[in-house]
């Protein structure tokens, strides 16, 4: 979905080796689609807040954290309900 939308892909929380069978799958898709070499951009997402105890990290980052997947399922489901590119 992700490449015939002509969207970046975007991966979080997972192992590394699950990120890369999804890149290549993602790139192999675009490359059926008629993307020259199958190339896209892909990010991993990953969580990090460093502070002098663990309490206190996750006591400061929880709520920043829960705010950007609250924003980031908004978005998803907004991109979700639009129209389908034909």
């Amino acid at each position: 979905m992700v490449a015939r939308r002509g969207w970046h892909l975007a991966l979080s929380r997972q192992p590394l080796a699950n990120c890369a069978k999804a890149i290549e799958k993602y790139r192999a898709e675009l490359a059926n689609l008629g993307h020259p070499n199958g190339k896209g951009d892909a990010i991993m997402v990953r969580d990090v807040y460093v502070a002098d105890t663990d309490e206190h990290a996750w006591r400061e980052a929880v709520p920043e954290l829960m705010r950007f997947w609250q924003l980031a399922t908004t978005i998803i489901g907004a991109a979700r309900r639009s129209p389908k590119p034909t």
